[in-house]
């Protein structure tokens, strides 16, 4: 699974350091799980890996009717074997393997999975990982069944108290066992990070909250519930009145929502057939142009639409502009050297794809593959002075693609993409995939971001770009987009036109409401002079 973690960095770009470093796994002994394979198989692909089996009868593991729980999801959802908590072997690690009270061997770093190794290894740095302050995938169990979010968390040893957490987003976390995977993915990703980071960037000063180990009937009621929910949502997708994505807009004078603080959007209508998400806008010809996913519910598979919108607020019936035999969304639409250019995402072809305009806005060629062998979604492009750059959400493992930000470089559109070295340069379910262009005003680059820590697509977060170059990335939250009773997931504005889309019970609805409110500055970045919202407007026609 992940033994094959170098090939996917390689093949979407990503720097492999060959700097050779000695690392020691810390694994309970009593208590190995497929999860600790894909960790040492990954880590061996760039250094000299060991793993160290100990006995601790203080650890805390899974209770019985955990276990019984996962094997009936494994019945109920026909889920084979190859789970991050399947138990394993000692025999099934490729990399050395120590017995516990082996103390002769010195290591560089030491990864602690088990919480309680009291310095058994000698190492010049020590990272202990916790999930929601419990050692291993006990306590992102134990936060699902309290309904709470996952939050994995890296203290190094060397330096108490100073932490590195992110939170994971969760595909289905009502699936203990899918959840489960998705999150020791993502451990994965942030253990890899913290390695190459010396000293890592810490972004929190205070101990995770830790969760309550699960009682000894939790898991077994947390699946019953979770089935019967289930199973009330699958006939609701099946009613009149389910739940779809659906685009919105509204003409303005002047102020944008993020200065507004409230706004409402005139909901575009669909033909129940189909819905539309992901809208992005250019004019041109004196025309404004509003271009989406259309997403059809006999061929499950999205392409892309078009539609103008008139100053008056009528919109012309969306046509088909873009299609392939893969999906298609997240057309975003821009101007070049005179041309107009597509880039849409094309995930399912594990691919990110160039389109020119050969008859705007209907007819469009390919022209280049910018990225291949890329699990890359949400692609989106900005240019300045250095040349151009690329943010896309990547996925690698059993990740969602939905937490994990990769930054590429080229200095022409049509030029080599370089990927940043610090790639990825976010892990985080709130704060990683894009969700629209980026915003140039007064100096300063707003990127729209999903808010995925609650749920896919629960939210906008409005993030200052604070440094973007070919070594890291830097990025302050300012904002937030949201509504109390839909979900959205992309805001562009441009011409005096704002577009969203929401997520929700929206067929026959005419109008949703927005929210905008500012996020107060925390942690390191308090330091850095915020630019004024106030007075924020969109360019009229």
């Amino acid at each position: 699974m992940h033994g094959d973690i170098q090939a996917a960095a390689a093949g979407a770009g990503q720097a492999v350091t060959s700097e050779p470093r000695r690392i020691c796994v810390v694994l309970d002994k009593g208590n190995l799980l497929r999860w600790h394979l894909w960790l040492v198989d990954s880590l061996r692909a760039q250094y000299d890996v060991f793993a160290l089996l100990k006995a601790d009868a203080e650890t805390v593991r899974l209770p019985l009717s955990c276990k019984l729980a996962f094997e009936l999801e494994r019945l109920i959802y026909r889920i084979p074997p190859g789970a991050a908590i399947d138990r394993i072997e000692a025999e099934a690690f490729k990399a050395p393997v120590l017995c516990g009270d082996d103390e002769s061997e010195t290591f560089d770093i030491a990864i602690d999975c088990t919480g309680a190794s009291n310095g058994v290894v000698q190492a010049e740095r020590t990272l202990n990982v916790l999930f929601n302050g419990l050692p291993g995938e006990i306590g992102a169990l134990a936060a699902l069944l309290d309904n709470l979010s996952i939050c994995v968390s890296i203290e190094e040893v060397e330096r108490p108290g100073i932490w590195v957490t992110a939170t994971p987003a969760l595909a289905d976390r009502r699936v203990l066992i899918r959840a489960i995977d998705t999150a020791c993915s993502f451990a994965i990703d942030l253990i890899a990070k913290a390695v190459r980071q010396h000293p890592f960037q810490a972004n929190a000063r205070v101990p995770p909250s830790r969760a309550r180990p699960p009682s000894s009937t939790a898991g077994l009621a947390y699946v019953v519930a979770s089935l019967a929910w289930k199973a009330n949502r699958f006939l609701s997708l099946r009613l009149a009145d389910r739940e779809q994505w659906s685009v919105a807009y509204r003409w303005i004078d002047g102020d944008a929502l993020i200065v507004e603080r409230e706004a409402e959007f005139t909901l575009l209508a669909d033909s129940g057939r189909s819905y539309y998400a992901d809208p992005f806008i250019l004019r041109r010809g004196g025309r404004t142009a509003l271009f989406m996913e259309e997403f059809s519910f006999s061929t499950m598979r999205g392409r892309i639409a078009v539609a103008f919108v008139e100053k008056d607020g009528s919109v012309s019936q969306p046509r088909p502009a873009l299609e392939e035999d893969h999906h298609l969304s997240y057309p975003q639409v821009f101007e070049s050297d005179g041309e107009v250019w597509m880039v849409p995402e094309s995930g399912a072809n594990s691919s990110i794809d160039l389109y020119r305009a050969t008859d705007f806005p209907f007819r469009w060629r390919h022209e280049a593959t910018l990225l291949e062998g890329a699990a890359a979604y949400d692609a989106t492009l900005v240019h300045d002075d250095a040349g151009w750059w690329m943010l896309a959400a990547t996925r690698l493992g059993r990740g969602t693609g939905w937490d994990r930000l990769s930054i590429f470089h080229a200095r022409h559109l049509l030029g080599r993409w370089q990927a940043c070295a610090d790639n990825p340069v976010v892990l985080d379910a709130r704060a990683a995939r894009p969700a629209g262009a980026i915003i140039s005003r007064f100096g300063a680059r707003l990127r729209p971001v999903q808010d995925c820590g609650a749920y896919y697509g629960a939210a906008i977060g409005l993030w200052r770009i604070d440094r973007l170059d070919q070594n890291g990335f830097e990025q302050t939250q300012v904002a937030k987009i949201a509504s109390d009773r839909f979900g959205v997931h992309t805001y562009n504005a441009a011409y005096g036109l704002e577009v969203v889309d929401a997520f929700g019970k929206t067929r026959g609805r005419r109008t949703a409401t927005f929210t905008c409110e500012s996020v107060p500055l925390i942690g390191q970045a308090a330091n850095i002079d915020r630019p004024a919202l106030s007075g924020f407007k969109i360019a009229p026609i």
